[in-house]
């Protein structure tokens, strides 16, 4: 047993209701369908999973906070257990789960869908599915399309709650002919890693079909750079903003046969020199190839309410507030200003939560200096957790 337990920081921490119960839902990314229910007993146990106290020190700590009530040792030692077992401390086991989790990624071909298999089985109740979406959503006309799509901006939330933004913006994508490469930059949500981008060179595979990695532009865009895209690669594993577009893309071209450039951005300082020598080296690779190539930004904006660490429920005067500060964003975002964007969100330190900070910015630097074209913006309404995004085009 861990003698001094400490709590992962990189978890998913989620208030929740189970069985009448209030408490907390650890969950990781990397390891979906593995997540722990914390009632609130419990959760006073975990204030001292800080690598400095024994289950003894726990016990005597939790005592005091309880007026004298005490929670038996071998309650504490089995929680302590539960969790080192499921991954979420901070110790060698969780590093032992890690290895073992790199190793069968990587003795694959290709990066197995995760998010919608839970879900559907195969890939023909998946494509009729998506289908009763694109059906049942009135097609969007966005006035003065760009002659030739060279980006779009996405959500990434689930299809559920996303599924007007998403058929308003891929069936203004479908407007075009299949480009021979797709950019993905999606956000690395949770991994654990210095790198400020993370690529993959396993291929994206959904029920719908695959799409197999740009190795040649990932190789020179390493070339160019001194530091290793792959390291922190498993952020790949878990990770849904990336999938979903490829997912999307499969069904808009059936059979597609374009490339993709996986990129996770994992940044919040711009100033950080990585940053500008990753856009400067990926910048000219695009300018120096002849093929038809098309960047998308798979983000989300603002994330509200109690999963997010607010201490209140969202209400109606806080949509209208975001809607209005996220039009303002969205502002700097159709005159492809990425500073104006930046700054914007960061002004108040991101207080909104908006997962698009280092993925957008990037987008935006990597464009030429041309406008984009607001398609939709959408808010999934719940006090608890309100998660806001938009489709653009560029």
């Amino acid at each position: 047993m861990v003698e001094k337990p400490t709590l992962r920081q990189n978890i998913e921490i989620i208030p929740v209701i189970h069985e009448n119960e209030t408490g907390i839902l650890l969950s990781d990314h990397l390891m979906p369908g593995q997540g722990i229910f914390v009632g609130k007993k419990d959760i006073l146990l975990l204030t001292f999973f800080d690598g400095k106290h024994t289950a003894r020190d726990i016990q005597y700590q939790a005592t005091k906070q309880q007026d004298g009530v005490i929670i038996p040792i071998e309650e504490i030692k089995e929680f302590i257990r539960i969790l080192d077992e499921n991954g979420f401390l901070d110790s060698d086991q969780y590093r032992k789960m890690i290895a073992d989790l790199f190793d069968e990624y990587k003795s694959k071909p290709d990066r197995s869908s995760l998010m919608l298999m839970e879900t559907f089985s195969d890939n023909q109740s998946l494509e009729e599915y998506l289908d009763s979406k694109f059906q049942g959503v009135e097609e969007k006309i966005v006035e003065n399309l760009p002659e030739k799509v060279r980006g779009l901006m996405v959500p990434h939330i689930d299809v559920e709650r996303g599924r007007i933004s998403y058929v308003h913006s891929y069936q203004t994508l479908r407007k075009y002919p299949e480009a021979d490469c797709y950019i993905v930059l999606g956000v690395n949500h949770s991994y654990p890693t210095g790198n400020p981008f993370i690529a993959t060179d396993r291929n994206y595979a959904t029920p719908l079909g695959g799409m197999d990695t740009d190795m040649e532009m990932l190789n020179k865009l390493n070339h160019k750079l001194d530091w290793d895209l792959l390291d922190g690669e498993l952020a790949h594993r878990g990770e849904h903003s990336v999938e979903f577009p490829t997912l999307f893309l499969n069904y808009i071209y059936p059979g597609i046969q374009a490339k993709m450039l996986p990129i996770l951005c994992n940044f919040i300082d711009k100033e950080d020199p990585k940053i500008d020598l990753f856009v400067h080296a990926l910048k000219e690779i695009i300018e120096q190839d002849p093929r038809n190539i098309i960047l998308i930004a798979s983000v989300d904006f603002t994330h509200a309410g109690a999963q997010f660490g607010w201490q209140k429920e969202v209400d109606e005067i806080d949509r209208v507030r975001i809607k209005r500060e996220d039009m303002e964003t969205l502002e700097f975002m159709a005159k492809n200003d990425p500073d104006g964007f930046y700054n914007d969100i960061m002004k108040d330190q991101n207080a909104r939560n908006i997962d698009a900070l280092g993925a957008g910015y990037v987008f935006l630097k990597l464009l030429p200096d041309i406008p984009g074209r607001l398609i939709n913006y959408e808010q999934a309404f719940h006090p608890h957790n309100t998660v806001t995004f938009a489709g653009m085009i560029f």
